[in-house]
């Protein structure tokens, strides 16, 4: 898909049409046309409109829709940020720790795949804890995860997830303040939160 505006819409604009809330994906040629694809909540992939309807409401949201692996659909979770419950505090950073809430229930991190204390492992051998549900800087829910040897959690580019497999669960204690470098969550500091993603 081509990552352009296209008929007054955006690439991640989320539009509501009656009842049914669309995210933009982009424009693909289908016979020798450019058209708009959609990704409907609650269906597995993108796809058209017989024709545009009228009447659709931007809701005013832009989300991350991350690529998917060739042959492999992407499903963006269907989950916003009000919808989180961040009761399960924990050290967040992968350098410089700082102290953070995730929402570590099963049908919120199961909405990425995994659930709460699940080991994981990539095809290097790296080996990953699932800690939660929590916000990146632009307030978009993610998953976080701990890696082997580091002291807090952080985030894998979303198509990474595709490539662990859970090889067995372990307890996770929660932290308090006082473990972390930073007693709160510098989010509005966009370095800061960058400081937790994985590559």
């Amino acid at each position: 898909y081509q990552r352009r505006v296209h008929g007054g819409y955006k690439h991640g604009q989320r539009l509501r049409i009656a009842d049914v809330t669309v995210t933009v994906i982009g424009v693909k040629e289908d016979d020798g046309v450019a058209k708009l694809y959609f990704h409907p909540d609650g269906t597995d992939g993108a796809g058209l409109f017989d024709s545009m309807p009228s009447g659709m409401i931007d809701t005013g949201e832009v989300v991350e829709v991350e690529p998917c692996e060739e042959g492999r659909e992407y499903i963006p979770p269907n989950i916003t940020s009000d919808q989180l419950n961040e009761t399960f505090g924990y050290p967040c950073g992968l350098d410089r720790t700082y102290y953070n809430k995730f929402d570590i229930r099963d049908e919120v991190c199961e909405l990425f795949g995994f659930k709460h204390g699940q080991l994981l492992e990539d095809d290097s051998g790296d080996r990953f804890i699932v800690i939660g549900v929590s916000t990146n800087e632009r307030g978009v829910p993610k998953l976080f995860l701990k890696p082997q040897g580091r002291r807090g959690a952080g985030i894998l580019p979303d198509e990474r997830l595709y490539s662990l497999k859970v090889i067995g669960s372990t307890d996770v204690t929660e932290a308090n303040e006082k473990e972390c470098d930073l007693p709160f969550n510098p989010r509005r500091d966009k370095s800061s939160s960058e400081d937790c993603i994985l590559q």
